[in-house]
């Protein structure tokens, strides 16, 4: 799973300020501006898309130390692009990519190869095949809901992705090819019918011309649809191309031109009524794919002397600081950096000071030349506990998100007071994260759940880290307290792959703990295998139980 927060070094920096406004450069032409780390990241920031309005954009961004894709989301904010924050209802250990955003803002359809979806039989020599089913949030009540796979006939077996949505929802878009071969990959259309999308057919062969047609997209200015293709004739590897639909079908393709296709990949070409949004591989960007905006809606000659500033021979960072639920920085909150010396990060902070975040929800720090990390955790009662290590890069500047969670003890109060507001069928006493010590005494231990990991997995997923939260702030508030870490395996699998399973769980927990300034000799990490069944299991997510992390404090 991804660590929520993106840095941009230095050395990358100069080098997209030297490249990017370079007349030669066939992406940052007078339509498009590369809006620089404010949005990118030194890897793959992918599939735009934006609401009708223009001040909604979600995209899918995977750096190069992640092991998978998620989605992100900015609004626009006096005409520049926020920085971006992940949507974390629909991230996974899986990868979650192609989001849709509705015209309105309020639902988004995705792909994603986690569990639940639909996959091919396994090959004939027991290993899974994994491909890409399409998924659906809806936004309410200021959280985006959990994800459903989409119903109808559209998931199938094959790889669904790219999914998209005409102006009134009625027809849904999406790419499908097979597994493991997108070369192949037609565009469908299927239809709203009684609340399922049904009866997905091919767009006609002008369209699906067998070149890697992918991304389907209606423009909000006018009938056009958008889309992209390596068919003959364009101007370099993917190029964008639109069509009308009319009461007759789908006019002949058109390629887009020069003012938005270039020599390098095209992709995801979309329009709200007043700008729009595409991604390029061009050459000067940050990473590898890149998301470029409108000219006219991003502070082009402002992003480049950021640029230009950010490299100096002084160490400098710019943290800012986010509520991990609304995304909204948190103005005037206290906190506490350590300044760490010990290269690994392990070792105790060599000194502490205190710090307090501006109206935006930003300080800014310049370390010394001895500071090789940064810990930073919230003073604030209603955040402590829920704080990150920052590697420092001597001599150059570093921009950081931190999203910090409440503090669950806080949660828990909050929920108590209301507690006769809440039906009774929604309190779930055996799932709570923080154990009830007001009844204990000195010689009692504090129980703490067990956290679980998806198949053939070793990742700590997003729901669980609340639960680890919890347990570091019990074991800093408690000096002399050690703590066993034991981890399970299911049955699928031999015991000696099982055995490594466990064992490797335990030690990827026991590394968060540590991370979060609990010394190593604190902490035993053990595997104890797999856990013994009366029958093999399947991989099937009911098998959770049996994939954990159990916790005992001596």
């Amino acid at each position: 799973m991804i660590k929520f927060h993106r840095q941009i070094t230095a050395a990358v920096i100069v080098l997209t300020a030297v490249i990017i406004v370079s007349a030669d450069n066939g992406r940052e032409n007078g339509k498009f501006v590369n809006p620089g780390f404010r949005i990118n990241s030194e890897g793959d920031d992918f599939s735009p898309s934006i609401t009708a309005d223009g001040s909604i954009l979600v995209f899918n961004s995977k750096k190069p130390e992640e092991q998978s894709h998620n989605i992100f989301i900015c609004k626009k904010e006096k005409g520049l692009w926020s920085d971006p924050f992940p949507i974390f209802e629909l991230c996974t250990d899986s990868n979650d990519e192609t989001p849709f955003i509705s015209a309105d803002g309020k639902m988004i359809i995705f792909a994603s190869d986690r569990p639940a979806g639909f996959s091919p039989p396994m090959t004939s020599d027991g290993n899974k095949r994994i491909t890409f089913d399409l998924y659906i949030s809806h936004y309410g009540d200021g959280r985006w809901s959990q994800p459903e796979l989409l119903k109808g006939d559209v998931n199938t077996s094959m790889n669904e992705r790219t999914p998209s949505l005409s102006h009134d929802s009625k027809f849904l878009f999406f790419t499908r090819w097979p597994y493991k071969n997108p070369g192949k990959s037609k565009i469908y259309m299927a239809e709203l019918q009684n609340g399922k999308y049904l009866n997905a057919k091919e767009l006609p062969a002008s369209i699906n011309s067998g070149n890697f047609e992918v991304a389907f997209i209606p423009s909000y200015k006018d009938s056009r649809y958008y889309f992209s293709s390596m068919r003959n004739g364009g101007l370099g590897g993917w190029d964008i191309y639109y069509t009308i639909k009319t009461s007759k079908g789908f006019t002949e393709p058109v390629n887009a031109g020069p003012s938005i296709n270039s020599v390098f990949d095209d992709l995801y070409y979309a329009e709200s009524r007043s700008d729009y949004v595409i991604c390029n591989n061009a050459f000067g960007g940050l990473g590898g794919y890149d998301i470029y905006v409108s000219r006219d809606t991003a502070r082009a000659q402002e992003n480049v002397t950021s640029r230009k500033t950010a490299y100096s021979k002084e160490t400098k960072l710019r943290i800012t600081v986010s509520d991990s639920l609304t995304g909204k920085p948190l103005k005037d909150l206290p906190l506490q950096v350590g300044l760490i010396t010990d290269a690994e990060g392990i070792k105790d902070a060599a000194r502490n000071t205190e710090a307090k975040t501006d109206s935006s929800g930003i300080f800014l720090i310049y370390p010394k030349k001895d500071v090789r990390w940064l810990s930073v955790e919230p003073l604030s009662v209603d955040y402590r506990g829920s704080g990150i290590k920052v590697k420092v890069i001597p001599e150059q500047y570093q921009d950081v998100a931190l999203y910090v969670n409440r503090n669950p003890a806080r949660q828990k109060q909050s929920s108590e007071v209301k507690k006769e507001s809440i039906p009774e069928k929604e309190i779930i006493p055996e799932k709570s994260i923080v154990p009830d010590l007001s009844k204990s005494d000195n010689n009692l231990k504090p129980l703490f759940r067990s956290i679980h990991f998806n198949f053939n997995s070793t990742n700590i997923r997003n729901d669980d880290i609340p639960a680890l939260y919890s347990i570091v702030e019990f074991l800093r508030m408690n000096d002399s307290a050690i703590i066993l870490i034991t981890g399970y395996a299911d049955s699928v699998g031999s015991r000696k792959t099982n055995s490594r399973m466990s064992l490797a769980r335990a030690s990827a927990v026991k590394k968060f703990i540590m991370e979060m300034g609990i010394p190593g000799d604190r902490i035993t990490a053990k595997g104890a295998g797999e856990v013994c069944t009366k029958k093999k299991y399947s991989r099937k997510g009911k098998n959770l139980k049996f994939r954990r992390v159990d916790f005992i404090i001596k």
